[in-house]
C-alpha cells in the first residue's frame, strides 16, 4: 500500500511538472524552453498504465493535455475551442499509442512511434488549416523565429521532430528508473540534450547573420509562417511565397512520417498475430 501511494505521488508530481513547462512556453514566448521538457513527464506517466491500474495515469494524461489546450485558448486569441480539442486529442492519442506499442515492441521503436504520431497530427493540422494557430508544436517558436530559420529547409515538421526528440532524451534523463527520486543525475545524456537544443539555434542565427539584409523577425509575433514566410530567410525574395517555396503539400517530413507510421503499425499487428497464433 505504501509503495502504491508513493507511486501515485510520483505521478502527480510528473503531471505538475508537465503543466508548469507547458505554461512556461505559452507565457514566455521569447524563451519557450518549456516545450522541450513538457512531454517527457507525460511519457513517464504513460509507463504506469497497466492492467493493475490504468484509470489514474490516463486521467492525469488527459488532464494535462486538456489543461494545456484550455490555457492556450485563454492566452492566445488565435486559438479556438476546436483547435484546443484537436491539440489535446493529438497528445493523448500519441502517448496512448506509445504505451500500446510497448506491449509488443521495444522502447526505442515505441518512442519512434510517438515521434511519428506527433508529426502526423501536426502534418494533418497543417494540411487542413495551414499555420494559423499555436496548436502545431513547431509554432511554439513564433516568438523566436530566428531560432528556426532552417524551417525553410526542413519545413515546420522539422520543428516537431526537434521538440519530440529532445523531450525523449529528457525522458531518459529524468524519468526512466525514477532518477529524480533516487537523486541520480545523468550528466552525459544531459549534455547530449543541451547540444541537440543549442546547435540548431546557433546554426540558425549564424546562418541568418551570413545574409546582408536585416531580417524582420523582431516584428513577427503570430504566426511566424505567413503566406510569405515572413521572418524566414526565404522571405528575402518576395517571389518565394507560400505556394512556390514550401507550401502545405511540400512537407516531405510529414509525408515520410505517414509511411513510417503505417509500417510501424503493420509490424505491430504482425507481432500481435504471431503471438496469438504461434503456428504462424
Amino acid at each position: 500500500m505504501s509503495m502504491e501511494k508513493n507511486n501515485h505521488r510520483a505521478l502527480y508530481i510528473y503531471a505538475v511538472i508537465s503543466v508548469l513547462f507547458f505554461a512556461e512556453k505559452e507565457i514566455f514566448e521569447s524563451l519557450p524552453f518549456g516545450i522541450f521538457f513538457a512531454l517527457a513527464p507525460i511519457l513517464a506517466i504513460a509507463d504506469n498504465i497497466n492492467s493493475n491500474g490504468w484509470k489514474m495515469p490516463l486521467l492525469l494524461i488527459a488532464s494535462v493535455a486538456i489543461g494545456n489546450s484550455v490555457f492556450q485558448v485563454f492566452v492566445h486569441s488565435g486559438v479556438h475551442l476546436t483547435d484546443a480539442i484537436y491539440s489535446a486529442g493529438s497528445i493523448i492519442t500519441s502517448v496512448l499509442f506509445y504505451r500500446i506499442f510497448r506491449m509488443r515492441m521495444s522502447t526505442t521503436v515505441s518512442l519512434l512511434g510517438f515521434i511519428l504520431l506527433m508529426m502526423l497530427f501536426d502534418y494533418l493540422n497543417f494540411l487542413w488549416t495551414g499555420i494559423n494557430d499555436r496548436i502545431i508544436v513547431a509554432e511554439t517558436f513564433s516568438g523566436v523565429p530566428h531560432w528556426v530559420q532552417w524551417y525553410s529547409i526542413t519545413g515546420i515538421l522539422g520543428g516537431t521532430l526537434w521538440v519530440t526528440l529532445v523531450n525523449i532524451i529528457f525522458y531518459f534523463i529524468f524519468f526512466v528508473a525514477n532518477p529524480l527520486f533516487k537523486r541520480q543525475f545523468r550528466w552525459r545524456t544531459t549534455i547530449i540534450a543541451l547540444i541537440v537544443i543549442i546547435i540548431p539555434v546557433i546554426g540558425s542565427i549564424r546562418w541568418m547573420d551570413t545574409f546582408e539584409y536585416e531580417p524582420t523577425y523582431q516584428n513577427i509575433d503570430f504566426p511566424i509562417l505567413t503566406n510569405h514566410w515572413q521572418g524566414l530567410l526565404i522571405a528575402e525574395n518576395p517571389e518565394n511565397n507560400y505556394n512556390s517555396m514550401l507550401n502545405r503539400y511540400d512537407e516531405y517530413l510529414g509525408r515520410t512520417s505517414v509511411w513510417l507510421l503505417l509500417l510501424l503499425i503493420l509490424s505491430f499487428l504482425v507481432r500481435l498475430k504471431i503471438n496469438k497464433d504461434p503456428a504462424l
